[in-house]
């Protein structure tokens, strides 16, 4: 018999689901667990058979709830399972901060109408039924069925959608509830004002009336938010009541079509991916405001947010993934703005927010905290626990522009400066930072030709290292200094080179940099088994991706790369950044620091990251005693993480 597993913390719901049952055509049992962690070991139990759906209240769900929705749709026997979260109204607040994840669940508001309940459980008893034949007659249905990149839907005689497998869900980003009775016109056309289905004199219908199988290189299928999607699809009849036709497709991933519908839609003043309005249109909606603004005492701000990871999302996790993530990030945005807030996509991962009827810049300051903090709860998508940050630069009108365009580009200026900072901050504009903008101008272009002209000088140093037995201190390395001595900006090492490049954005100047370092080391150091120090900054190895830029180009394995942290700001660090980090150490890198002089504060980053070595490149004498130093909290510090103290 079939049975739902309802996840309640109250006990006084299981009476209230047995009166429930009792007034419906269906019968099943009910599996009560009293929190999401339970439910989660009930259903990766082996001798577990899987439930008709999953009843969760919305008085238990939580961070870990969504967690276990995550998974759901990852694990291989959990996939699929249908969801049903009971919400105390439908106006629900978290439907925003995990889009992507609603959109593949179904909501009751509480309390639960028999009638609709009852043709919900009906819907999925037939596609169970359905699955089950599958399972049957076809010796390798399972495999059919779980197919991660190909959806499956079952057709019945009147076309209606009585089946879908997991991948159907995901592609067409929609749930057991809102597809299974929909005509499979929808799939096809959108915007269709004919209530009356035409499935009789459909193409598709007539074709496999005659016994054929359809087979179509490439068509279009219309997602549940109206978004089109190019597929390969193949429909065959069958004969497993009471389905008639099995329709099955593949997304394709860059069809010529796609990308022309794109720019269309793109054209059209809206991002096809959030819904937002582009740059043209938040343009005219911050000309609207500033005409309005002599009749009112009240001000505005511009925003401008840049996620913080999210092209390393994108680019290692696929542009699905991606999109849905922006989705997301939409959505909690949105969570904590007003309705009369409004907010733009202008960029891959920025947006432009106007922020209106300000009492004070302490407002605008308020809700830039509150909207950081949003964005560094983690994201949850396609079974990934991700962790995003944000950076935030602010203009106030009037005071940091009376025009359109200026308030824009004063907002990118301080969303720089924020950079400069490190992930998670935001800054307000003034009027210094223009003249920061010509100095970084000037500098960016001056070491970008000296890069071209071959003008910045790559070495090598041994470096000596006592060898402790009772620490294992690493020996034999090769430290690698950078130069670029330039006589107007005063910059001669390597440090200052790095922190050139990384401070003022040149991306591109620093990933070239490092893959010429790494060519030059693959030459030195492919036949030895010398471990190779490379200095870089901690913002630069997260934010630029150098690690792997790096390690393509020598070739060297993790084990042999110790990436020498350095910087002003080392303990200025946010917590995506020592994840990050903390990933790198787990695929074999080394880390150490290369600081004027321990102190004390350097053990908040020593804590939270394993080193294997601390390089004090300023200090004359060489002391193969720590203790002599003098200092019980270095000498603490030193003992209890078993860091090399080194000297060139």
């Amino acid at each position: 018999m079939s049975f739902l597993l309802i996840v309640s913390t109250q006990s006084a719901m299981q009476l209230q689901w047995q009166t429930l049952l009792q007034s419906i055509s269906i019968t099943c049992q009910l599996n009560h667990v009293n929190s999401i962690m339970r439910a989660l070991e009930a259903l990766e139990s082996p001798d577990t058979e899987r439930p008709l759906a999953i009843v969760i209240h919305q008085n238990t769900m939580g961070l870990a709830g969504y967690k276990l929705i995550n998974q759901l749709f990852v694990k291989e026997r959990l996939r699929g399972i249908p969801i049903l979260l009971l919400i105390p109204r439908l106006s629900e607040s978290n439907h925003q901060q995990y889009t992507s994840l609603h959109e593949l669940i179904d909501c009751f508001a509480m309390p639960i109408a028999p009638e609709p309940f009852d043709q919900y459980l009906t819907s999925l008893l037939v596609a169970n039924k359905f699955e089950a034949q599958v399972l049957e007659h076809l010796q390798d249905g399972e495999r059919v069925l779980a197919k991660p990149n190909e959806a499956l839907i079952g057709l019945d005689e009147s076309g209606r959608i009585r089946f879908a497998n997991a991948t159907a869900f995901v592609l067409l980003r929609t749930s057991p509830g809102r597809l299974y009775g929909c005509f499979a016109e929808s799939l096809f056309a959108a915007g269709d004002d004919n209530l009356i289905s035409q499935w009789a004199d459909h193409p598709i219908k007539k074709v496999c009336n005659s016994e054929q199988i359809l087979q179509i290189e490439q068509t279009q299928v219309v997602t549940a938010q109206g978004t089109s999607l190019y597929v390969k699809m193949a429909v065959v009849p069958v004969t497993l009541t009471p389905l008639t036709l099995a329709v099955a497709f593949e997304q394709l991933q860059s069809p010529e079509g796609a990308r022309l519908e794109l720019e269309q839609q793109q054209n059209q003043g809206y991002d096809p991916v959030t819904g937002l309005m582009d740059e043209t249109g938040f343009r005219a909606v911050v000309q609207t405001w500033i005409s309005k603004q002599p009749k009112s005492s009240l001000r505005f701000a511009v925003f401008m947010i840049e996620l913080v990871h999210f092209e390393h999302i994108d680019q290692e996790l696929g542009h699905g993934v991606g999109a849905r993530v922006l989705q997301d990030v939409v959505g909690r945005l949105k969570q904590n703005l007003r309705l009369l807030d409004r907010l733009s996509r202008v960029d891959h991962g920025r947006f432009a927010l106007l922020l209106c009827d300000l009492e004070s810049h302490i407002a605008a300051h308020v809700i830039a905290r509150k909207l950081i903090q949003a964005m560094q709860e983690p994201f949850l998508c396609a079974g990934y626990e991700l962790r995003l940050g944000s950076c935030m630069g602010i203009a106030l009108y009037p005071d940091c522009g009376a025009v359109v365009t200026t308030l824009l580009q004063n907002a990118q200026q301080a969303l720089h400066a924020a950079k400069l900072i490190g992930a998670n901050t935001s800054q307000f504009f003034t009027a210094a930072m223009n003249q920061t903008t010509l100095t970084v101008l000037e500098q960016e272009t001056a070491f970008h030709k000296a890069l071209k002209n071959g003008q910045v000088e790559i070495d090598h140093q041994n470096i000596e290292i006592e060898s402790d037995p009772q620490h294992q201190f690493v020996h034999g390395l090769q430290m690698t200094t950078l130069s670029w001595p330039n006589e107007s900006f005063g910059v001669s090492s390597a440090g200052e080179v790095l922190q050139l490049v990384e401070r003022y954005g040149a991306f591109g100047g620093a990933q070239l940099l490092f893959e010429r370092l790494g060519q030059i080391h693959q030459r030195l150091f492919a036949h030895n088994q010398v471990k190779v120090l490379v200095p870089v900054s901690v913002w630069g190895l997260c934010r630029c991706a150098l690690s792997q830029v790096y390690q393509k180009a020598s070739q060297l394995p993790a084990e042999r790369i110790i990436w020498v942290l350095f910087g002003p700001n080392l303990n200025r660090h946010s917590q995506a950044q020592v994840q990050q980090l903390q990933e790198l150490h787990g695929q074999g890198f080394g880390f150490g620091l290369l600081v004027e002089a321990i102190e004390p504060s350097l053990a908040l980053l020593s804590s939270e990251l394993p080193l294997d070595l601390v390089v004090l490149p300023k200090l004359e004498q060489t002391m193969t005693d720590r203790r002599s130093l003098g200092m019980r909290t270095i000498v603490g510090m030193a003992e209890a993480l078993a860091i090399a103290i080194c000297y060139r």
